[in-house]
């Protein structure tokens, strides 16, 4: 950094206008660079608590569902329960994903 502050000063005093205008556009593209790195590490923190409320949102339904199928009883009425449950569970998993890949 001390280094680019020297070479910095040492063009200005120079005084030669292409070095200058060379330095001016290379400044302006490393502050654009800057900006649109901050800009990119926002929208993906932003993304990364998406993300995160989905997973919270999928476990809670994936509970719920939990409660509603009978686990301990293996007649054909709970094998039905556990289809649907499953089903449900499938549908939950491709609406997130959908919500997931329109917010992108």
């Amino acid at each position: 950094m001390e280094k680019l502050k020297a070479e910095n000063k040492f063009l200005k005093q120079k005084q030669d206008p292409e070095l200058r205008k060379k330095l001016a556009q290379l400044e302006n593209e490393n502050h654009s660079l800057k900006n649109s790195l901050r800009n990119e590490m926002l929208v993906s923190e932003e993304q990364r608590t998406y993300i995160n409320l989905l997973k919270e949102k999928l476990a809670a339904n994936i509970a719920e569902l939990s409660m509603i199928t009978p686990q301990k009883d293996t007649t054909a009425t709970s094998m039905s329960y556990n289809v649907s449950a499953r089903e449900g569970m499938e549908f939950t998993l491709a609406n997130l994903s959908s919500e997931l890949k329109d917010a992108k």
